[in-house]
């Protein structure tokens, strides 16, 4: 995935290596308020990407049937939302 924000590219593999490092610095932490508040917003972050991934799925298998016509979830990767495809295979 690319990010216009930095010109750079974004890939599962850095993600999983960034969330990876964030947990060894929080093992890392001495017990405080202040770690208890990091430990929450790091949690709440991958709750989120653990959602986007769930949604990502359910587009890509979910198929819609209403007054017997059938129709399927678009699985175009362009198509797809930005989140989906960057938190698509990320590893927690």
């Amino acid at each position: 995935m690319f990010c216009p924000f930095f010109s750079l590219q974004i890939t599962d593999d850095r993600i999983n290596d960034i969330i990876s490092e964030i947990r060894n610095l929080l093992n890392s932490l001495e017990p405080s308020p202040v770690t208890d508040h990091i430990t929450v917003h790091f949690k709440n972050t991958l709750n989120y990407i653990r959602y986007e991934q769930q949604q990502q799925q359910q587009q890509q298998t979910t198929t819609a049937v209403s007054d017997s016509v059938s129709i399927s979830v678009d699985t175009d990767p362009d198509v797809q939302s930005l989140s989906g495809k960057l938190f698509g295979s990320v590893q927690l």
